[in-house]
């Protein structure tokens, strides 16, 4: 890519700006932004640049939670234009129609993805119920212990025995 040294074009916070921009010439040719174009003749360089339009203050205002632009949402966007004289409402515009459906399309979607969430939850409590269940499963099938341990749990079971012992042996 060639710099421009010509006076047709200046710089402008950055942004090459020439003197005369030949419209036709880069439609004709199929240049794409960022490209250095010269007429045919040279004299008259043209420039291309893609650089991002002024925000004016988008920054601001995403940092302090307000919308991107003036007019995405609040009372001059959603309340109407105009009312009658008698306080009718007035019919909504193409624009108002147009929010009305994309708000109910965002609505639907929310509870969609709500219902989700949900759904997820329970089956994740699901999940580690019968991961417990198993657990509990897992331990009664477990094989109990036998000799001095079960004595020493239960004496009855082992007075049980003696006397039995005892009236056999009698």
């Amino acid at each position: 890519m060639e710099h421009c040294s010509e006076p047709e074009a200046y710089f402008l916070r950055g942004i090459i700006i020439p003197h005369v921009i030949n419209s036709n010439y880069v439609l004709k040719t199929g240049a794409s932004c960022g490209q250095h174009l010269t007429n045919n003749t040279k004299s008259h360089p043209a420039f291309v640049h893609s650089s991002a339009t002024c925000s004016a203050g988008t920054k601001w205002r995403e940092e302090n939670n307000l919308p991107r632009s003036g007019n995405e949402y609040g009372p001059l966007t959603d309340r109407p234009d105009w009312s009658y004289a008698d306080g009718r409402p007035s019919p909504p515009s193409k624009g108002a129609i147009k929010r009305k459906q994309q708000q109910e399309e965002l609505a639907i979607r929310i509870d969609q993805l709500a219902e989700e969430v949900l759904m997820a939850k329970e089956n994740y409590q699901r999940s580690l119920q019968a991961t417990a269940d198993e657990e509990v499963k897992r331990q009664r099938r477990q094989l109990k212990p036998k000799g001095e341990l079960t004595s020493k749990l239960s004496p009855n079971r082992n007075r049980r025995k003696k006397q039995r012992k005892q009236g056999a042996v009698e």
